[in-house]
């Protein structure tokens, strides 16, 4: 039947359609960051890239949030400490993807997603943050390789789904 689901009523019962319970995507957003960006003196606090980011009202306290980030990035010399993660306003959420040395001359997509539940109505902004994590003077470049004029772009996805 339309729009409903086969369930199971366990072993010896026959099943039944029932109608189908939230999961559904009620709004997508996405931004991109054509631009290049080098960062020279990298603290242990997350750094963002202006203007690269999406703010948004969620449509209910109970609403999830599906973030997912892709950018181009990498670090040189012995900077190895560097990492990004996606972020709510200036808190990382999600886990962290250390940005590759690039020692051998090699730009690497990292791609982070995570699953949010911000239980409010309030307007929230999502973004991507990188930072140092070792404490070694870690510098990165986003979006463009160190040593040649080769250039990428990034893009934030948010989807918004009901409970």
């Amino acid at each position: 039947t339309s729009g409903q689901v086969l369930t199971s009523g366990g072993a010896g019962v026959a099943p039944t359609f029932q109608t189908a319970a939230g999961g559904k995507v009620l709004n997508v957003w996405s931004d991109t960051y054509n631009s290049t960006l080098y960062d020279s003196s990298l603290t242990s606090t997350l750094e963002f890239i202006t203007g690269f980011e999406i703010t948004l009202t969620p449509d209910s306290t109970s609403s999830r949030f599906v973030v997912m980030a892709n950018t181009t990035a990498n670090t040189v010399s012995s900077h190895v400490g560097v990492s990004l993660q996606i972020a709510r306003g200036s808190t990382g959420i999600g886990g962290t993807m250390q940005v590759k040395n690039d020692n051998y001359g090699y730009t690497t997509n990292h791609t982070l997603m995570t699953i949010d539940s911000p239980s409010t109505t309030s307007s929230i902004t999502y973004k991507l943050g990188y930072k140092d994590v070792l404490g070694d003077d870690g510098d990165i470049y986003i979006n463009r390789h160190y040593a040649s004029a080769a250039t990428y772009t990034s893009e934030i996805i948010v989807w918004e789904l009901s409970s």
